[in-house]
């Protein structure tokens, strides 16, 4: 429940945060990359999910019948483009073995 929460707070934010205009192509070229410092999008926010709790919330937005909760390790991205808040839930990337080299 509380993923649904957070998504439905980000999706606010998104809404109202700063607008930000994207880099053109070209001008990545031009660019001096190291000195360059990225700054993302203002209406970015992160958030470790660890259920299915996008696809719940999208068919309840669409009031469709929602899917099973199903537990799994996903990272959350939501942002404003296009006129509206989006999202995505990604795979996390595995953790890289602790300092040291020795695995658990």
């Amino acid at each position: 429940m509380h993923e649904l929460a957070w998504i439905e707070s980000a999706l606010n934010d998104a809404f109202v945060a700063a607008d930000a205009l994207p880099v053109p192509v070209h001008a990545l070229v031009e660019l001096d990359w190291d000195s360059a410092v990225l700054q993302l999008t203002p209406s970015l926010r992160c958030h470790a999910m660890i259920t299915n709790a996008e696809a719940i919330g999208s068919a309840l937005s669409q009031e469709t019948k929602p899917p099973e909760a199903v537990m799994r390790e996903e990272a959350g991205f939501l942002w404003r483009g296009g006129g509206g808040p989006g999202g995505r839930a990604r795979r996390r990337p595995p953790r890289p073995p602790p300092r040291g080299g020795r695995t658990p």
